[in-house]
């Protein structure tokens, strides 16, 4: 075969290949991946390097690989779903910078994010002053999420019940705890917690979701 006509072809196929292997992964922007997410592409694309190679062999390993890659990331996805503590490991967690209207030295020095870093976050998203932030949050992706002073209706910007699950950390974070929850359920008419998909903290009670 003409190797313009292989190379063309080999092409046209990882083309569509990438766009399948790209749908089994999720829907998900890339300004939301993750670590783990983006080893997984560099991987992928690494291995789909291999299909280019003269041996024809070389393209069936590059179809094998990204295949068993995908399952394995679609398992470590379904388990960091159901697992708040493989979530964790898998996904990383968000680090509280700015904790009613303070500064968390100690969490930027973990993190590694640097005064200059926040100011330049604060601007993008059009705040002039640290002191307009009641919470401000970096997520795992490296994003700065805001919550402002005047806006917030936030008594703790994170769940306390999650999937069904109570989340006790949280709780302790806003100095309450089970019965104090339960109790705010109950003015709210719900008594199953099984059946709530999450429970948000505000200044003036409980937001719900149900499942």
């Amino acid at each position: 075969m003409n190797l313009y006509v292989r190379t063309a072809m080999i092409i046209i196929f990882c083309y569509f290949y990438l766009i399948v292997l790209l749908r089994l992964l999720g829907k998900k922007e890339f300004s939301q991946l993750n670590i783990f997410d983006f080893v997984v592409f560099v991987l992928i694309a690494d291995l789909i390097v291999m299909a280019f190679d003269k041996d024809q062999s070389r393209l069936l390993e590059s179809i094998v690989a990204t295949s068993v890659l995908v399952f394995a990331d679609s398992t470590c996805s379904y388990i960091a779903l159901k697992n708040k503590k493989a979530r964790k490991i898998l996904e990383g967690e968000p680090t509280f910078i700015i904790t009613k209207g303070k500064l968390n030295y100690e969490n930027m020095r973990k993190c590694k994010y640097s005064m200059d870093s926040l100011s330049q976050h604060l601007r993008q998203q059009s705040v002039s002053s640290v002191s307009e932030i009641e919470y401000a949050i970096l997520e795992p992706n490296g994003h700065l999420s805001l919550l402002k002073k005047i806006e917030n209706k936030v008594l703790y910007p994170d769940y306390v019940i999650n999937d069904g699950v109570i989340m006790h950390d949280v709780l302790a974070k806003i100095n309450q705890n089970e019965d104090w929850l339960k109790k705010q359920l109950k003015k709210l008419g719900e008594e199953k917690i099984e059946d709530i998909a999450l429970a948000v903290p505000e200044k003036d009670g409980l937001f719900i979701l149900k499942k």
